[in-house]
């Protein structure tokens, strides 16, 4: 008796689809936010990446500078130090 009663109740129901209508638009606004929010994320990644990037290439620079350095002041001094030695 219940069940014979929910199918007259579920056959006799309509949609007012016009209620639905916020409802997927809200959605959607939520959806763009999220899609909004993941690329605003994404682009703060690839900031901070390109900033330790430059990071990176600035110390690399300073090492090759101070072994080029240290390389040309070794090859200086060597001769030098030979020849005070005799």
């Amino acid at each position: 008796m219940i069940f014979l009663f929910a199918c007259l109740v579920a056959s006799n129901m309509t949609i007012n689809e016009s209620l639905l209508q916020p409802i997927s638009e809200n959605l959607q606004k939520v959806r763009q936010e999220e899609s909004d929010n993941t690329f605003a994320s994404f682009i703060d990644k690839v900031r901070f990446l390109e900033q330790q990037n430059q990071e990176l290439e600035t110390k690399w620079s300073l090492l090759q500078e101070h072994s080029q350095k240290t390389s040309t002041e070794g090859q200086h001094c060597t001769p030098l130090k030979l020849i005070s030695l005799i």
